[in-house]
């Protein structure tokens, strides 16, 4: 991006910036789900550094304020759970392969759960786990970031609202300071 930086308007630098970085994160960034801080922090000054490209700034300017209010980037946390609860809004609507949507299981399914209140808001069963990194399974970890969502969240009646409501959210948890 820097090579090319004098031939863009700023942006066509902010689109090439997406299409070259940021949609590359995004592509597999569901297996990151429950990573390490540290893996995550990779990833992170990665996005810094396309946002510091993006805006002109040194390698030691503060960014984060410039990538909340002019760029309207999420963190790599906040994008991993995006990909994931959007992963799972696909799969409970059918629009996902048939193996992912049956890692779904309702709570009204669970005899046991079928009483409690959790069961009418669309709650998930996680499945069960034993080992450590058991929990980064999408059948573990897709329902988890499920249930934390809000129930008009989960609610949505397409996908475009939902992930519109969902980055809303996701926004207001990263930068709630």
């Amino acid at each position: 991006l820097r090579t090319i930086l004098s031939a863009l308007t700023p942006t066509a630098l902010r689109d090439a910036a997406y299409a070259l970085v940021l949609s590359r994160l995004d592509y597999c960034n569901a297996l990151c789900v429950n990573a390490q801080d540290t893996e995550l922090h990779r990833l992170q000054m990665v996005i810094n550094t396309a946002a510091r490209v993006v805006s002109g700034r040194s390698r030691f300017d503060h960014i984060t304020d410039y990538v909340r209010d002019e760029l309207h980037w999420l963190p790599i946390t906040q994008r991993v759970q995006f990909k994931v609860c959007t992963l799972v809004y696909k799969a409970i609507h059918g629009l996902a392969p048939k193996y992912l949507s049956d890692m779904m299981v309702p709570a009204t399914v669970a005899s046991v759960r079928r009483d409690l209140r959790s069961s009418s808001h669309t709650q998930l069963i996680p499945a069960r786990h034993h080992r450590k990194y058991a929990k980064r399974a999408f059948a573990v970890a897709g329902p988890t970031a499920w249930n934390s969502l809000p129930a008009d969240i989960r609610d949505s009646d397409s996908i475009t609202t939902f992930r519109r409501l969902l980055k809303t959210h996701m926004f207001n948890m990263a930068y709630s300071d």
